[in-house]
């Protein structure tokens, strides 16, 4: 049994009639300062006020409901505090069922009517929950579907719910089928409500032009097409002019970029192009589904499409002055001991500590200098130097030796030759298979029982296979020989360094970067541009 709430005084009692059976015992709270009786509430719901005019009101759900809660005996019935006028039954967050469940909780109520179980809720899970919650603390009836204790009633309670959510649903296709059916005929159903430069025309069901934002949207256009401007520069130039933001704040370079590439500017809105299935979110359509429907355009069609190409090319060559910066994120401040960010100007790449424009723990801006990442006409970058070093160190003949020193002595050499030479015989093995499936390949041409089609399908395949075990065979045998030399004694540090430099500098930019990563690089920036770069190397030459 639950625990009374404070200062009030609890009785567990089992109704009668048809409330008996397999239902639980209730825990019933008599709040002080009010006269015996239960107090009873009235839950009522409308979804629109076409809904409330087809089907039963809000008073009539009260005036039904009140009959219902005065024969169970209530003294009191509130019929104004939980009422949900233009809500949804798949909503189960609705405020006056949020307010019922809270009270309920808190003993405040011992019955709760409603007048269908439609009117509660239109999905069959959440009927049984809510109702379920409310029947945890007070007593549910129904006005035109009431409830009872027994298996069969139960089962016929949960069935009725089930056929509201059919009629959900049945109610939602319905809606659906009718919306499709006018947007192909070109009627706009789904209208963007929120598209920069147009207002939506409730009344004739029209999306018209805003000329203040128009304006502006065509001159985003006349910047792009004739200066060749990026949407960057755009929303500098807007900020610059004092042009309001769609929704407040400051242009940002996604939001030009949206517009320009909207296709609604050029008089065309597509609708349908998402679905969103039970359980998952926004998915969307294949192209050919998409329902064309005509809007005004603010921009000539022969402009937007130019446009388009416009911020194609200028995205192509922003992609090909990108610079890929090499030790974004091994980079600290040696002052104030924040990360270094990356930005670029005209001189190009460069890195800044972090709180270089802010305040750093004394209060002050922080000293610490931006470095270049790559030369530029003032200094060296720093990319170059610490891969320079890096490189100098991996190559270096002594470190090399050094390796190889401890390597035989570890024994490690031949444990490797020996993992190396089971491979080289598993290459082998599946090479020779690979010949015999060629072999049988060209024995069921000739019985003709494989088609020429399939045969050259199926031996495509194989040279492919052949090929590749190849190449893997000659990287084994290249590699076993360089640890048979190292086995003897009698390596060329030398030109193993110079072996390995070439390696490295063949690495992708995302290679060095994961290399830099294994080693743990870690890279400190000075005041006067020095440079401290911690890995587990030799330390390089001087500079």
């Amino acid at each position: 049994m639950r625990r009374p709430l404070f200062g009030c005084t609890a009785h567990s009692t089992t109704s009668s009639g048809a409330w008996k059976g397999n239902r639980p015992a209730r825990l019933h709270l008599q709040v002080p300062g009010v006269s015996g009786g239960m107090r009873a509430a009235v839950y009522a719901r409308v979804s629109t006020e076409a809904q409330a005019e087809r089907g039963a009101s809000l008073e009539e759900q009260i005036e039904r409901c009140s009959e219902l809660a005065r024969r169970m005996g209530a003294t009191g019935v509130d019929t104004e505090s939980y009422l949900d006028r233009g809500w949804s039954g798949a909503d189960a967050h609705r405020p006056g069922m949020r307010r019922l469940l809270r009270d309920c909780r808190e003993g405040l109520l011992q019955i709760v009517v409603c007048y269908s179980l439609d009117r509660w809720a239109r999905d069959l899970a959440d009927q049984l929950y809510l109702a379920r919650e409310v029947d945890s603390f007070a007593r549910l009836e129904f006005y035109r579907e009431p409830r009872g204790g027994t298996p069969e009633e139960v089962m016929f309670f949960q069935m009725r719910g089930a056929f509201s959510e059919f009629e959900r649903a049945l109610i939602r296709r319905r809606t659906l089928t009718g919306r499709r059916r006018k947007a192909e005929k070109g009627e706009l159903v789904h209208p963007p409500l929120r598209q920069y430069g147009y207002r939506y025309d409730k009344e004739n069901r029209r999306l018209l032009p805003f000329e203040p934002e128009a304006r502006v949207v065509r001159r985003m256009a006349a910047w792009t097409e004739e200066e060749g401007l990026g949407a960057e520069a755009i929303a500098r130039r807007l900020n610059r002019d004092g042009v309001p933001a769609p929704r407040g704040g400051v242009w940002r370079q996604g939001t030009v970029r949206r517009i320009l590439r909207s296709e609604v500017y050029a008089g065309v809105h597509y609708q349908f192009r998402w679905s969103a299935p039970r359980g998952e979110g926004h998915v969307l359509r294949p192209r050919e589904e998409w329902l064309r429907a005509e809007v005004p355009a603010i921009l000539p069609r022969e402009q937007w499409q130019r446009i388009q190409g416009r911020i194609d090319r200028n995205g192509q060559a922003a992609r090909r002055r990108r610079y890929h910066y090499l030790l974004a994120g091994f980079i600290r401040c040696g002052v104030c001991g924040a990360r270094y960010y990356t930005y670029t100007t005209r001189l190009g790449p460069y890195y800044r500590c972090a709180t270089a424009l802010g305040k750093a723990a004394g209060g002050r801006s922080c000293p610490a200098p931006s470095v270049p990442g790559w030369t530029n006409r003032a200094t060296r970058g720093l990319d170059e130097l610490v891969w320079e070093a890096l490189v100098g160190g991996l190559a270096d003949p002594r470190l090399l030796a050094e390796a190889f020193r401890r390597r035989r002595e570890a024994g490690g050499l031949a444990r490797r030759r020996e993992e190396l030479a089971g491979e080289a015989a598993r290459a082998e093995r599946q090479a020779e298979e690979l010949d015999r499936h060629r072999d049988e390949l060209l024995d069921l041409r000739l019985e003709g029982l494989l088609s020429p089609g399939d045969l050259r399908d199926r031996m495509t395949k194989l040279r492919v296979r052949r090929a590749a075990l190849g190449r893997e065979r000659q990287i084994l045998e290249e590699t076993l020989a360089t640890l048979a030399a190292e086995e003897g004694g009698h390596p060329d540090p030398a030109a193993l360094g110079r072996q390995v430099a070439a390696c490295l500098g063949a690495l992708t930019k995302v290679e060095r970067r994961e290399l830099l990563r294994a080693l743990d690089v870690k890279v400190t920036v000075f005041p006067g541009r020095r440079v401290v770069v911690e890995w587990p190397l030799p330390a390089p030459g001087p500079g």
